[in-house]
């Protein structure tokens, strides 16, 4: 799932089809799997909040959630 996730790209919808598609990577871990195991995967990174998923659109990665994640960056204008 953390894969998937990963793998969208930032501020476009992917449509839920074309997830597997995404790269090699997923291609691979979803190759032998049924389109069931992706909606399962696609619906519990919805229920985290970290896609957004509408009908007729696809899945989106919230970013903005996500960078809430990461580590505050040091300011290089703060002087040393």
């Amino acid at each position: 799932m953390r894969d998937l996730v990963l793998a969208l790209p930032a501020g476009l919808w992917t449509p839920v089809d074309d997830v597997t598609i995404l790269n090699r990577g997923l291609a691979e871990a979803y190759r032998s799997k049924t389109s069931k195991t992706v909606t399962r995967d696609i619906n519990g990174l919805v229920k985290m909040g970290l896609v957004e998923k509408q009908r007729g659109r696809g899945v989106r990665p919230r970013v903005e959630v996500m960078s809430a994640f990461l580590p505050p960056r040091r300011d290089p204008s703060a002087g040393q």
